[in-house]
């Protein structure tokens, strides 16, 4: 499995800039949907 998600198919419920780079980090959710989960890398920047 990958560690990156591009950043225009990441979930619309992160407030991220979509068109600030091409990357982000992909979530590992284990027991929640990955809707509803943010990785942690995207709320330490």
């Amino acid at each position: 499995m990958k560690n990156h998600l591009k950043r225009i198919a990441a979930p619309r419920t992160w407030a991220i800039d979509r068109k600030a780079g091409v990357y982000t980090t992909r979530p590992k959710p284990g027991a929640h949907s990955s809707d509803c989960d943010l990785p942690l890398g995207i709320v330490l920047r």
